[in-house]
Formats: C-alpha cells, sequence, structure tokens
C-alpha cells in the first residue's frame, strides 16, 4: 500500500467499533435508519454503514445551528 491508499488508523478503528455495534444489534440483513445532520460525525456513521454493506435509510435533521443549513438538506442526499 502506497501512503496515499493506507487507511489512516482512526478510520480502521471506527469501520472495527461499527461493525462490533452491527452485529450486537443484529443489523445484518435488516434496513437500518440512520438520523444524519450533515456534520462530520453523521456523515462518517453514514458511509461506515454502507460500507458495511449494510441496507441504510437516512433522515436528515436540520439543528438549525448553522445559518444556511436549512438550504443544504435537499443537497445532502442522493436516492438510489
Amino acid at each position: 500500500m502506497t501512503p496515499e491508499t493506507k487507511p489512516d488508523h482512526v478510520v480502521v478503528r471506527f469501520e472495527r467499533l461499527l461493525l462490533e455495534a452491527a452485529r450486537r444489534l443484529d443489523l445484518t440483513g435488516r434496513r437500518t435508519l440512520a438520523a444524519v445532520s450533515g456534520g462530520a460525525d453523521s456523515l462518517a456513521l453514514m458511509v461506515g454503514l454502507t460500507r458495511l454493506g449494510l441496507a441504510v435509510e437516512v433522515g436528515i435533521v436540520d439543528h438549525g445551528l448553522r445559518e444556511g443549513s436549512a438550504a443544504e438538506v435537499p443537497m445532502s442526499y442522493k436516492r438510489r
């Protein structure tokens, strides 16, 4: 692996913990609802769940903490 493709240890640890939680909650083969706000932690959760191969439905929550955040909601998702 080159330095550009080597996974960051934090990402690897996050994915491992997320996989352990998904197994503990018996999410394999089930549709999973992830509530995200657009923050880095929410997006990491959403990406992590999809990388595990889980069927993820996303609910977007706008906390209204940043000016203009409501306008970002329609741009925050893509239907598949």
